[in-house]
C-alpha cells in the first residue's frame, strides 16, 4: 500500500465502512426472509448470505488497519486531500440522515393509521432509494444496480399488500431482495478494495471528479 494516493486511500475508506454496513443489513434481512419463511432453501440462501456478511466485517477490518497504518507512515495530507475527505463524508451523512428520517416517519405513520403491514416494503423501498444518488455522487453506475433493484423489490410489497397477499410471506420476499442487494453491493466493494490494492498508483484505477472517487469501476 506503499504507492496509494490520498484520494485512493479515501475510496479505500468509504469501501470499508460500506463493508462494516453491508455485514450489518446483510444479516438483518437475512433473518427478516427466514423468520416467517422458513424452509430449506431459505435456510441455505440466508446461510451464504450472513457467510458473506461475515467476510465483508472482516475486510473492512483488516481495510481500516491497513489505513491506519498507512496514514500514520505519511506526511500530513494536503489541504486538498482534507477538504475533499471532508466533503465526502458530509455528502454521505446527509443522504444517510435522510434515509434514516424517511423510514422513521413512514414506520410511525403506518403505526398510527395502523397498517403496520406497509413498514418493511417501505424501509426496503427507501432503502433502495437512497443508493441511487451515490451513482452521480460518486461518479459510478453500479450505485443505479442495488438502488433500482431495491425501489422495485420495495413497490412490488407495497403493491402485494394492497393486493392482500400474505403479510409474512410479502416480509420473507423482502427479506430476501434486500438481502441481495447488500450482497452485491459488498461484493462491489471487495472488487474495489482489491483493484486499489492491486494496481496501488499505476493508476490503472480510474478516479474521476471532485470527489476522488473509483470512477466507473
Amino acid at each position: 500500500m506503499e504507492k496509494m494516493t490520498w484520494a485512493q486511500a479515501d475510496t479505500l475508506q468509504g469501501a470499508g465502512g460500506a463493508l462494516f454496513m453491508m455485514a450489518i443489513f446483510g444479516i438483518f434481512w437475512s433473518l427478516a426472509m427466514v423468520g416467517p419463511w422458513t424452509n430449506v432453501w431459505t435456510i441455505v440462501v440466508a446461510v451464504v448470505f450472513i457467510a458473506l456478511a461475515v467476510m465483508y466485517y472482516v475486510a473492512g477490518v483488516v481495510v481500516m488497519r491497513n489505513l491506519k497504518r498507512w496514514r500514520a507512515a505519511q506526511v500530513p495530507p494536503p489541504d486538498e486531500a482534507i477538504a475533499q475527505s471532508k466533503r465526502g463524508l458530509r455528502s454521505f451523512s446527509i443522504l444517510f440522515g435522510i434515509e434514516g428520517g424517511l423510514i422513521a416517519v413512514s414506520s410511525v405513520t403506518c403505526v398510527a393509521i395502523g397498517h403496520w403491514e406497509y413498514i418493511v416494503p417501505l424501509i426496503v423501498l427507501i432503502m433502495g432509494a437512497h443508493f441511487i444518488p451515490f451513482a452521480p455522487m460518486y461518479h459510478r453506475r453500479f450505485d443505479y444496480i442495488p438502488g433500482v433493484l431495491g425501489v422495485c423489490v420495495g413497490i412490488s410489497g407495497v403493491v402485494a399488500v394492497t393486493q392482500g397477499v400474505e403479510p409474512t410471506l410479502i416480509v420473507g420476499v423482502m427479506g430476501l431482495g434486500a438481502a441481495f442487494c447488500t450482497t452485491i453491493y459488498g461484493l462491489y466493494d471487495l472488487r474495489v478494495i482489491r483493484r486499489i490494492r492491486t494496481f496501488g498508483a499505476e493508476n490503472t484505477v480510474k478516479i474521476t471528479g471532485k470527489d476522488a472517487t473509483e470512477g466507473e469501476i
